[in-house]
């Protein structure tokens, strides 16, 4: 896979060179202050279009920080919203794409473009601290944004960290701040622990935040989280002036955090929120009661004890991807469905046992393998089936139904699959499945994708058994 580069990153370097223009722009007509706007569309580009937070302080007399952000749903108003808190305690100007989504990197650059050209001829913007950010594969989208400019001064990446091509890995000379954020349950929970720990050791300005969830865009608290590191590596960079008053309220929010996980009796999570708080602030602050708390909370038997169910849940984990990976090739190149059927039976039967365990960390990284599963299954099977390979969708799909066989979904698409191989019977016991699994609604199986089933007589009984359910 390629990604696109050369054309965006010109218009950016034209842009961010240009120091004088910007602080003259004027907002607009229409544009409000303090709230977020769902869609502004670009002036000059056609179709393109984003949601917009001005501060509450914003005037065109002064430059301002700003940050652009992806969702990878092209839903720029949602992480606009949950960033809103942040950017106004900090003011920034949020900015964050309608357009952009999975799928298409030409057509994210396209966007991203879009926006920088629209943007900074509107609003007066500090050419040195323009950021970016975006969840999942908006996330991987961020930081190929930043790495194609060379004029990004940090990035959020929440869910996901860099794009999965060599060209764009991370490297020892990154010349951006690097925030990760991700759910203690999220499938992309290893990577984002393997970048932070590559750049710590290249000691580079990085920071990752973790948080009780799964994979989804942060909460503003969290976020508030990530946009205090930003803060203070402008201040260690000379991009701001140093606020001690606002320095020290960071430092002791910080510790606010490490306090609860201590009362939820979760020294680990405290004891790595401490070593991570260490890193950001060495240079800035004296962190040496930072340092002692942390050494005691390492000594402690339980602390040990989790710290090794950690090492080892994530060098399982690692393992365990490898081989899945090396599975779906398998299951691709020489199609055995009776040997796929049962490794992947094994394997969801092995990952369920797994999730119930004592052990959190193995509960975790269970509930991690399972997410991760069945993502992959979702994106290709959709994938497949978009283009006209409905085996592999079906492959893939009974897959998702091994791994997860208390669900619900994977059993509808199997389903879709099956029926559009002209394979009925076995369309229909997936369905049934769906509805021994707890499906309510009768038009979930009256999709169009289904509509040949009608007539089928095991079919109408499917759907009068739900339709009789539901009055009833």
């Amino acid at each position: 896979m390629k990604i696109p580069h050369i054309g965006y990153l010109l218009l950016l370097i034209v842009l961010l060179g240009n120091t004088t223009l910007f602080s003259q722009m004027k907002p607009g007509k229409g544009l409000v202050l303090g709230e977020v706007v769902d869609t502004i569309y670009c002036t000059a580009h056609a179709g393109q279009s984003y949601a917009l937070y001005l501060p509450k302080s914003y005037t065109p007399q002064k430059q301002w920080p700003i940050m652009y952000i992806f969702d990878p749903g092209a839903n720029g108003a949602y992480p606009v919203r949950r960033f809103q808190k942040a950017a106004e305690a900090y003011g920034y100007i949020l900015i964050g794409s309608n357009n952009s989504e999975n799928g298409s990197w030409k057509n994210s650059f396209a966007a991203a473009n879009a926006m920088f050209d629209d943007t900074w001829s509107r609003f007066s913007i500090d050419t040195g601290r323009v950021y970016t950010s975006g969840f999942s594969g908006g996330a991987r989208v961020a930081t190929a944004v930043a790495m194609n400019s060379g004029r990004i001064a940090g990035v959020i990446a929440c869910g996901a960290g860099f794009p999965t091509v060599a060209d764009y890995q991370p490297h020892a000379d990154l010349d951006f701040a690097f925030v990760g954020i991700v759910g203690n349950l999220d499938m992309n929970f290893l990577e984002l622990n393997q970048v932070y720990d590559k750049l710590v050791d290249w000691k580079l300005p990085a920071q990752l935040i973790e948080f009780d969830g799964r994979h989804g865009w942060p909460h503003p608290d969290t976020v508030m989280m990530a946009f205090d590191f930003l803060e203070i590596q402008a201040v260690k960079t000379g991009l701001v002036v140093a606020d001690a008053g606002q320095v020290a309220e960071i430092r002791q929010r910080a510790n606010v955090i490490a306090d609860t996980y201590l009362e939820d009796g979760r020294p680990l999570d405290a004891a790595i929120f401490l070593q991570r708080m260490v890193y950001a602030w060495e240079g800035i602050a004296d962190v040496s009661a930072e340092k002692k708390r942390r050494a005691g909370l390492l000594k402690e038997k339980k602390t040990e004890k989790m710290a090794k169910s950690r090492r080892r849940a994530l060098v399982k984990e690692a393992d365990l991807q490898q081989a899945y990976s090396e599975q779906f090739l398998v299951d691709f190149r020489y199609p055995d469905d009776t040997a796929s059927t049962e490794f992947w039976k094994d394997q969801g039967e092995m990952l369920a046992k797994m999730k119930r365990s004592k052990d959190i960390e193995r509960g975790r990284m269970a509930n991690r393998l399972i997410n991760q599963l069945w993502v992959r299954c979702y994106e290709l099977g959709g994938r497949a089936q978009r283009e006209g390979k409905h085996r592999d969708a079906a492959r893939l799909y009974r897959t998702w139904s091994l791994v997860q066989p208390a669900a619900i979904y994977p059993f509808i698409r199997a389903a879709v699959a099956y029926l559009a191989l002209g394979e009925k019977r076995k369309a229909i016991r997936y369905l049934e499945r769906a509805v021994a699994n707890g499906l309510l609604d009768p038009e979930r199986l009256k999709i169009s994708e289904l509509a040949n089933l009608k007539g089928e007589k095991k079919y109408e009984q499917l759907c009068d058994k739900l339709e009789s359910r539901q009055k009833n």
